[in-house]
């Protein structure tokens, strides 16, 4: 809505017939001769008029607007000119073209408002957005009313937590009596953090395009933007020492042979050593001894050494797309100076990571030291670096 003039629609058919019932004592008041109290008269409705709509206009908006648009300006225009000229002349002809006029006008409010009315609103979207990823989201529209609605428009509101907004408009050309009907629209978001979607519009210039109607529903919510996990390569190849196996005691079908122990109840039947059980005759269990999977750390260094915000999400980003791609096979471990987060094999734990760097600011502060196994530095200028010790990143000068 560009325009600075919004009124509310019933007040708008009370000044419609106040025009109407002032021509009419125009008219009536000129065939008497009484002019100059006519000329009063028009001069004091004019007088408020002008006030009340500049003090509509300085209002800011609410639920429900309407404001003329130009084929409205022109109608109202012709309007006023044929007003005049049928008042000035007393041609019958005139004043039943004022008459048409008005009753257009009149009609176009009074359909726009029962094409709008009742209608109800809902959006569904995606379990998970990702920067740089394009997502649908649906907006479903219901008539529950016996008539038809045409040439209805939504408007859907995206605010980011740095400020950026977004329109996302949807078309209706048909919304049939007791029917619902949806439409969805594509979304990337820019970067990573809170979304906040709301208020959707619904707007319509039914059914003479003389003025847009605006209802506005307060449908809002948040969405948490994770940040962009793309496809890439494994940079630790052939360093063993960021990563091992170690052997673990488990009882297992799999894996070498650990010791013998007494057969306890419950114990698989399967994992019994019959040649054990035939030389001596005692029960005996086989334990085997399987290896862990390897184990990955990712240390983030959150602390402010520049004032590039794209700079900082690239660093995160670069992060996010580690974590996933090692959590396929391997135990990921993600530290920084806010929080410490484990990812298990097979993804188990990969939306709190992703979900805390999306939320994740970095600060100012002093150095600090990582001092736990070896891991991988992530850090501004560089966006990683490869250590087998302890990590320490000073504060930006």
């Amino acid at each position: 809505m560009k325009s600075s003039l919004r009124f509310h629609p019933i007040r708008l058919g009370l000044m419609i017939v106040a025009g109407i019932f002032l021509c009419l004592a125009f008219a009536l008041l000129r065939w008497r001769g009484r002019f100059w109290l006519l000329l009063g008269a028009c001069l004091f409705t004019a007088v408020f008029c002008i006030r009340w709509l500049w003090k509509k206009s300085r209002q800011p908006s609410r639920s429900k607007a309407l404001s003329f648009t130009g084929r409205g300006k022109i109608m109202v225009g012709l309007s006023l000119a044929v007003g005049f000229a049928a008042l000035n002349t007393g041609a019958n002809l005139l004043f039943l073209v004022l008459g048409f006029c008005l009753s257009l006008i009149l009609a176009s409010g009074f359909l726009s408002e029962r094409n709008l009315r009742q209608l109800s609103l809902s959006r569904k979207k995606p379990d998970a957005f990702y920067a740089g990823r394009v997502s649908y989201i649906t907006l479903e529209i219901q008539n529950p009313k016996k008539g038809a609605s045409y040439g209805v428009q939504l408007c859907d509101h995206l605010t980011s937590s740095r400020n950026l907004t977004f329109d996302r408009r949807c078309a209706f050309l048909k919304i049939a009596a007791q029917s619902s009907t949806h439409s969805e629209y594509a979304f990337e978001p820019p970067h990573r953090g809170l979304y906040r979607l709301g208020p959707i519009e619904l707007s319509t210039r039914f059914p003479f395009s003389f003025f847009l109607k605006l209802i506005r529903r307060p449908i809002e919510e948040e969405i948490l933007v994770y940040p962009r996990v793309e496809p890439s390569e494994l940079p630790i190849a052939g360093r063993p020492d960021l990563f091992g196996q170690a052997s673990v005691h488990q009882m297992g079908s799999e894996g070498d042979f650990y010791s013998l122990r007494d057969y306890l109840p419950g114990d698989p039947l399967k994992a019994i050593h019959w040649k054990q059980f035939a030389r001596q005759g005692i029960l005996c269990v086989r334990e085997n001894e399987r290896p862990s999977s390897p184990a990955y750390a990712l240390v983030l260094n959150d602390r402010r050494q520049t004032e590039d915000l794209e700079a900082e999400d690239r660093l995160i980003d670069r992060c996010a797309s580690l974590c996933a791609l090692l959590c396929k096979q391997a135990r990921v471990t993600v530290t920084c100076s806010q929080f410490s987060c484990v990812v298990e094999p097979e993804g188990a734990g990969l939306e709190l990571v992703l979900s805390r760097l999306a939320l994740l600011s970095f600060t100012e502060g002093s150095s600090w030291t990582y001092s736990g196994p070896p891991a991988m530095g992530l850090s501004l200028p560089h966006l990683e670096s490869l250590a087998s010790g302890p990590i320490t990143w000073d504060k930006a000068p």
